[in-house]
Parts: structure tokens; C-alpha cells; sequence
């Protein structure tokens, strides 16, 4: 959204039209969000209004409609070489689509902003539970009214009458579905496992002598967004420096700390962020983790019981 209010493909200067249409398509494929929360809301609105939002012949529009729905699926398979999973696409299209529709609606506002690269690193703590989206939560109560109104309605007990049964009884089973995954989308976004608040980067679970703000202790895991270290007595309590003594050199990184754990025999846990805009230190970070041969005691992780080595 913010490239297409800054430097909006369509009409910046010194595209060709190819090149215009290939940054376009690839910016306002974020807009599918109103698409999908279309066709979620489209069984509610014929089942509240008995309202039928195709007419054509049952057998010409089965056939239009089996025929494009399995070409396309043909073709995202070939383009997934084989990995495209139907049922996760659909939902990544409903678990992404609160985020899209609330970014789509800042193209219309007054205030201009310059481009801003979005944070990558760690926010907080410890993993936590992202609350369910409103929008989702929405759909999920409408949908619910709109099946007590349909199973009202077929019984006789509301002034509604469906005009086309079969078009209602469609709509209810693709209400149905709409409701399963507007379910699954919400229990996915909850899920601990994607919770916010965890460490960006890949962990590497170490051995290393470091020192924190002068204070002697061992990093037992390395990232390039943190660390975790230990020590036999308390480390110091707002600690700014955490240097890393590498075989050969010594990293320092600026941190602050996210987290502290004390245990009964007195040992202590603490575990940092790095600051950004370091670049050098992490530069450094980078080589001493990725960089094969330099002496890092790289300690592996435990395989669980029952598992096949």
C-alpha cells in the first residue's frame, strides 16, 4: 500500500506498459481480500433476502463452473509442482484477509507517509495468543444467524419464502463450509504455535563464552535477532552489552533484555534482544553462525524418545 501511494506503478515515470501491468497485478493482488470476504458474505445475503444471484440453466452453469474450477486447480498444481494444497490456499486467503482489508483502507486517507520497512525482529517476551480478528468474529456470527434464519425459514416460521429451494439449500451448504473455515482460519490465527512475540531468526542452540555488560556467563543459543545466555549468580539488571568471545574474536552486540528466569540453586537465565542497526556486530554474528570451519561449538539438539536417529 505504500508503494502504491508513493510510487505507484501506474503512473511513475520510465515504465514501459509491460512493466507497468506486471507491478501493477503484482500490488493489487492485496485486494483479493475484498473478493473473499464477497464470497463470504454472499449464502448470508440469499438466505436472509431468498435473493438468487445466478440465473442460468443448472446444467450450462455446472458445467462452466466444474470445468474453470478444475482447469484452475490443474494449473496451480503444475505451478506448485505437485505442492499445492487447495485447502491450506483457501485459508491463507481468510487467515491474511483482517491485515489486507485494514491495509487496503489506508489508500484512503488524506495523510501522505514516507515508505517504512516493516520490523522483522522479536516484539516481546514470550509466545503469546493473537486475539481473534473482529472481521472473522463478524462473519461468524452473521453466518451463524443466517443458518437459524434459513432452518427458520424452511420451516415455515418466518414471513420468507424461497422463490428457488434448491438455490437456498446451495447457499446453506456453502454457508456450511464458509463457516468451517472462517473456524479453522480463527483456531489457525489463536494457535500457540503461530503465536506472536517469538525470536525471528533461525536459533542455534551453542556453547560460548560471553560476558554481559562485564559479568562471565555462556550463551547457550545464538539467533541473529538474540540470544540466550547463562550464569551461575545473577547478571546485571538492565545489561547493554552482551559480548560473544568467539574462537579467534570477540562479537559485541548492543541487547536489552526480554526475559529472566532465576533458578533454585541460584543460577540465573537471561534472554536478549539485539538493538538494531548494528551492522557491523551482526555482520560479524552472521559470519561467526553461517561460516563453516570457525571453531563455534555447535551442541546438538536432543533427539526425543522413540525417535528414528
Amino acid at each position: 500500500m505504500q508503494v502504491l501511494r508513493a510510487d505507484n506503478p501506474l503512473t511513475a515515470p520510465g515504465l514501459t506498459l509491460p512493466q507497468r501491468l506486471a507491478y501493477a497485478f503484482t500490488l493489487l493482488g492485496w485486494f483479493d481480500a475484498w473478493r473473499s470476504l464477497g464470497y463470504l458474505m454472499v449464502p448470508v445475503g440469499v438466505l436472509l433476502t431468498g435473493a438468487v444471484p445466478i440465473h442460468a440453466p443448472l446444467r450450462s452453469f455446472a458445467l462452466a463452473f466444474v470445468a474453470t474450477f478444475t482447469l484452475q486447480q490443474l494449473a496451480l498444481w503444475l505451478l506448485g509442482r505437485g505442492w499445492q494444497r487447495p485447502w491450506l490456499a483457501i485459508l491463507f486467503d481468510v487467515v491474511r484477509l483482517p491485515s489486507n482489508l485494514a491495509a487496503t483502507m489506508t489508500l484512503f486517507g488524506r495523510r501522505t507517509t514516507q515508505f517504512q520497512v516493516t520490523p522483522k525482529g522479536r516484539t516481546g517476551e514470550r509466545p503469546r495468543r493473537t486475539p481473534a480478528p473482529r472481521i472473522l468474529s463478524a462473519v461468524v456470527v452473521v453466518s451463524g444467524l443466517a443458518a437459524v434464519w434459513f432452518v427458520a425459514t424452511v420451516a415455515g416460521r418466518t414471513p420468507l419464502h424461497y422463490g428457488v429451494r434448491a438455490a437456498a439449500f446451495v447457499a446453506a451448504g456453502w454457508l456450511a463450509f464458509n463457516l468451517a473455515l472462517v473456524t479453522a482460519a480463527i483456531a489457525r490465527i489463536r494457535a500457540i504455535r503461530y503465536g506472536a512475540e517469538r525470536r525471528a531468526s533461525v536459533r542455534f542452540p551453542v556453547s560460548l563464552p560471553a560476558q554481559l555488560d562485564g559479568a562471565s556467563c555462556t550463551a547457550t543459543d545464538l539467533s541473529l535477532t538474540g540470544a540466550r545466555v547463562s550464569a551461575s549468580s545473577p547478571l546485571p539488571g538492565e545489561p547493554s552489552t552482551l559480548v560473544l568471545e568467539a574462537p579467534g574474536r570477540a562479537v559485541a552486540l548492543g541487547c536489552a533484555v526480554r526475559a529472566r528466569i532465576d533458578h533454585p540453586d541460584g543460577s540465573q537465565t537471561v534472554a536478549v534482544e539485539f538493538q538494531p542497526g548494528q551492522w557491523p556486530a551482526i555482520g560479524d554474528l552472521t559470519h561467526l553462525l553461517f561460516n563453516a570451519g570457525v571453531g563455534l561449538e555447535v551442541v546438538p539438539e536432543p533427539v526425543p524418545l522413540g525417535a528414528v536417529a
